[in-house]
Order: structure tokens, then sequence, then C-alpha cells
């Protein structure tokens, strides 16, 4: 289909907040949604399980990645207290090689160019999942060949840069460009950087999905 990707679930305890959704569609390409809820644990577990299936519901029905969040959005009631939930929803069309992001408080998306180029796009453009009712913008992207794009929850950049990751990007964008353009490389080098930080201390849940246009 024109993209290869690979994901990593590394949760804080036996269960976490942190989801990740990838679904192809013939007419219309990937779809990949990432997100975070605050908090840890089994609570944080119970919202995921239902934020989840609003993403999955609403990515099969269509949605684009702004209508997704809205639909979640709009579905989050107030029965999950003070928790709210982070997402990065995006679709690649492959053969017009466009991304499409929308995202709702979300760290943005990273893209490392075959040049070496490595950059930030689609930040967030609306309030995270469970706040305030809201619409959210999409921002577009033409891809080149060989692109590499990768979606991930704060946790890695905490991981890179404990206990505040402040400067977590600026080290993600580093490591990234360090290991060359090679999806399968920097995927390893995220999980050795995650595995080394807990060793130290303990750590967030970590989600990652890298994916790479042909």
């Amino acid at each position: 289909i024109g993209v290869t990707a690979h994901a990593e679930y590394l949760p804080a305890f036996e269960v976490g907040g942190d989801f990740y959704n990838v679904s192809y569609h013939e007419d219309r390409g990937v779809d990949v949604t990432v997100g975070d809820v605050s908090g840890n644990g089994v609570s944080a577990a119970l919202v995921m399980s239902r934020v989840i299936a609003d993403v999955e519901r609403a990515v099969a029905s269509g949605a684009s990645p702004a209508a997704v969040l809205a639909a979640a959005n709009a579905r989050l009631s107030s029965a999950v207290g003070e928790m709210f939930v982070t997402a990065a929803c995006a679709r690649i069309d492959p053969g017009r090689r466009r991304l499409t992001v929308a995202n709702a408080g979300h760290p943005p998306v990273v893209i490392r160019r075959e040049s070496g180029e490595v950059f930030t796009f689609g930040g967030a453009s609306g309030t995270p999942l469970g706040m305030l009712p809201c619409e959210y913008a999409e921002d577009d992207l033409l891809l080149e060949k060989r692109d590499i794009v990768l979606l991930m929850t704060d946790g890695l950049l905490e991981a890179l840069d404990h206990p505040t990751g402040h400067r977590g990007m600026e080290l993600l964008l580093s490591e990234v460009h360090s290991c060359g353009h090679d999806a399968t490389a920097i995927q390893r080098r995220m999980r050795t950087l995650v595995e080394e930080a807990r060793l130290e201390h303990p750590l967030d849940d970590v989600t990652w999905v890298g994916l790479q246009i042909a």
C-alpha cells in the first residue's frame, strides 16, 4: 500500500492510559491515532478503552482526522471526572503522498526526510478531549518519497528529559536525525533510550508509532 508501520506500547504499570490505532482503508489510505489519558493505572485504562472505541468507530465511518477528534470529544462524558485525553489523529494518502493531521493538545508529529531534515508538524489545534466543546482544525503536508512519520505520547519526551520533558522534543529530533534515514534504527534507538531511562527512575506510559512512505 506504500506505507510501512511499527508501533511500541510500553505502559508504566500492567495497564495504562496510552493508546494507538492504525488502520488501512483502500479508498483513503492509512489512518493513525495516538492518545494519552491523564493519569495511570486502571482508571486511565478504563477511560482509554472508551476513547479508543469511539476513535475506531469514527475512523471506520470514514471521518476526517478533525472529525474523529470532534466525535471522540463529544462522546467523552463528565463521568471521567478530572481526567482528559490528548490525541493526535493523522491520515496518510500514499497515492497523493499527503499527510493530514488534527491535534487535541498532543505533541506534534515528527517528520524525517531522506535529505536529513527533521521537523515537527501538526501542533495542537484544539483542547484535549473531554475538557470543552471544541472543533479541531487540520494541517496538510505534501510528503516526499521515503519520508518517516512519527507520532508519540509525551511519555517518550519525558523519558528523554526526565522529569519535565521540556527539552524532550529537542532531544528526540536530535536522536531521529542521528539515526540516519532508517525507520528500524529509529525504533530501536527509542526503545533503548526508554529502557535505559527506566533503570534510573519511574516513567509514564510510553507509546509511539512510526510510519514510512514507500
